[in-house]
């Protein structure tokens, strides 16, 4: 807030500006180049593009100096937009760089995630060899240990560990599996287990042979709830021990049709919320509360904290997470570290946090109503994470006095007093420090200080108003890309009949979609056609921005070959009233048209009405 910043962009299009900015850092490689047609000079004297001066995207048509804007910031809307943009200087664009890229990769890999499975689907067999556990939930599944280890006792490398820990008897030769695991892992009552670190603790998982992998993350995510891949995942590792679990969870989140929407929210323009009943009045009136990990620094390993922050104050307290990131967990640490803050009082405490799972769970619960505690939890959908500045930022402080903390000393306890020493240490803008505004006496002479709180509040409410023009600045200069438009197909309707409009294009069943998710570096099947399916009757679910698909061109539909994706996924659609196969399409792509770019494609002219770019 106190620095104009101005922000330029070069164009980055080959190696002769990389060459140019490497001689721009060392004056002594510099040499007078006398002759006119030098690349290295050119690309070092191009003219920069301000911020100040860009227009907006539907005003962009002219060209600012020698040099414009191409689909990184501007993406083309047309074809004939595109090809406006194409329009630069031969001096600033060399077409065979990337020519000779693009004839080699067809399609560049898009930005979204790239979903591969690895896992294999769950094997019906298991429901013969154990029919009990069609009927089992997870909880009872690792209590039956006889079950367990009938299982266990079927993989090789599982039943190697069993007689090698039993017996006393070191697996031979033949039996390589178990001697690892004969290291890395136990038998308690019967059953193998192995060590798992959460936060200062360690606990004992059950060990599951790969053949259930997928069976356990079914039902965790039945039993669990849709929600993010880290927080299944995260529930999935403190039960179980499983190989590829990570692949069976992405797996199941591709096929459902909440996870799918959960995961491919389109991050469209909303605007900010003024929370006026969210300015605190008082100390211990409005907190912050989140967990704190660090991984992996020195001997310690998957440290993990509590940390809550005093909206008013600033003054924060961290408190090390004992046993797992659980929901009890976190309501005895929340209550502890409220009566830190707040004291014994009887007024409400409102905590804002994030929408972590073990967060979720503690909604309306009866112990924290009872003690006046209300918890609030931000989600990226609303875009309200206004409140959860003062946390982000103080979190950036902390950072360093725990990474020095954690350098000095292995007792989590001691090394959460003195990074919150520290940081409770530092001065404020307003002249005080947390530790002052909370206490009331000054950190060095001890004599009490007069603090005049009307100021500090009315600072906290001007702040929190810049933070929200920011944003809303930030969104109406397109930095927030616009949703994907699409609407019903009406054959009475030019505008929801005609495909390649620009403001809203038509979908229906039978349409075959682009997808960005579906891609990969096999270059399977990025294009998929719109089908019903049991969770959505009609196909596309316009309310939640979801459509079902099925792979093209498949003798056998199976119930992996279906998949949800959101609206914000597709990236071209064509109209499905036309016989076309895969590889029809596949040829269509697979020709360099004479203008292009990695992420977009000229069709020909007969095929150009039917897509839409997006």
């Amino acid at each position: 807030m106190n620095h104009d910043l101005t922000i330029t962009y070069l164009e980055d299009k080959s190696e002769y500006i990389v060459l140019a900015d490497h001689l721009s850092r060392n004056p002594k490689l510099s040499v007078k180049c006398e002759a006119n047609v030098c690349k290295v000079c050119e690309a070092a004297d191009a003219p920069l593009v301000r911020t100040e001066n860009l227009p907006d995207r539907n005003e962009f048509r002219v060209a600012q100096s020698h040099l414009k804007i191409v689909e990184n910031m501007v993406p083309a809307t047309s074809l004939k937009q595109y090809e406006a943009n194409q329009e630069i200087r031969e001096d600033y664009l060399w077409w065979n760089q990337q020519k000779l890229a693009f004839e080699t990769d067809v399609f560049r890999p898009f930005d979204a995630e790239l979903l591969s499975f690895k896992v294999a689907r769950t094997n019906p067999a298991i429901f013969n060899d154990f029919p009990e556990l069609k009927k089992a939930n997870l909880k009872s599944f690792l209590a039956n240990k006889e079950l367990v280890r009938s299982i266990q006792y079927k993989d090789k490398k599982l039943r190697a560990v069993i007689q090698a820990k039993e017996n006393l008897v070191l697996p031979g030769a033949r039996n390589r599996p178990g001697e690892t695991g004969r290291w890395k892992m136990e038998v308690e009552e019967g059953v193998v287990v192995v060590a798992k670190n959460f936060g200062v603790r360690k606990v004992n998982v059950t060990v599951i042979p790969e053949r259930f992998t997928n069976w356990v993350a079914q039902k965790v995510h039945d039993e669990h709830g849709c929600s993010s891949m880290n927080a299944m995942l995260n529930v999935a590792k403190s039960v179980v021990d499983a190989p590829k679990i990570k692949d069976a969870i992405k797996a199941i989140i591709g096929r459902c049709r909440k996870c799918t929407f959960m995961r491919n929210v389109p991050n469209t323009y909303v605007d900010l919320k003024e929370y006026k009943d969210l300015n605190p009045s008082r100390i211990g009136e409005v907190v912050s509360w989140d967990q704190l990990s660090r991984r992996s620094e020195l001997n310690n390993k998957q440290l993990k904290y509590w940390v809550i922050i005093d909206h008013l104050s600033a003054y924060a307290k961290m408190y090390p997470v004992e046993g797992p990131s659980s929901a009890e967990n976190n309501k005895l640490a929340l209550l502890r570290a409220i009566n830190d803050i707040a004291g014994p009082t009887r007024e409400m405490v409102n905590v804002i946090t994030d929408g972590a799972k073990y967060n979720e769970s503690l909604i309306n619960d009866a112990d924290l109503t009872n003690n006046g505690v209300k918890l609030i939890i931000t989600t990226a959908l609303s875009r309200s994470k206004n409140n959860l500045c003062i946390l982000d930022t103080r979190t950036a402080k902390m950072t360093k006095y725990l990474t020095m903390a954690l350098n000095e000393s292995k007792d989590s306890w001691v090394i959460a007093q003195k990074a919150e020493q520290a940081h409770n240490k530092i001065k404020g803008t307003h002249g005080y420090s947390p530790v002052e505004l909370f206490k009331g006496v000054d950190q060095i002479t001890g004599k009490t200080i007069k603090v005049d709180w009307d100021k500090i509040k009315l600072f906290i409410k001007k702040a929190r108003k810049l933070s929200r023009e920011a944003n809303d600045k930030m969104a109406r200069k397109k930095s927030v890309r616009d949703p994907i438009n699409l609407v019903p197909f009406d054959e009475e309707n030019e505008e929801g009949r005609v495909y390649g409009k620009m403001d809203r294009s038509p979908i229906k069943i039978g349409d075959i979609i682009v997808l960005s998710g579906a891609f990969d570096k096999n270059n399977s099947r990025p294009w998929w056609k719109v089908c019903p399916s049991e969770q959505i009757p009609n196909g596309i679910d316009f309310d939640n921005r979801v459509v079902s698909t099925v792979k093209m061109d498949l003798r056998k539909i199976q119930k992996s070959s279906r998949k949800l994706w959101s609206f914000s996924a597709i990236k071209a659609v064509c109209d499905g009233r036309e016989k076309i196969t895969e590889s029809d399409l596949y040829k269509r792509f697979k020709s360099v048209p004479e203008c292009f770019d990695a992420n977009y494609l000229r069709l020909e002219d007969e095929y150009g009405h039917l897509w839409r770019n997006t």
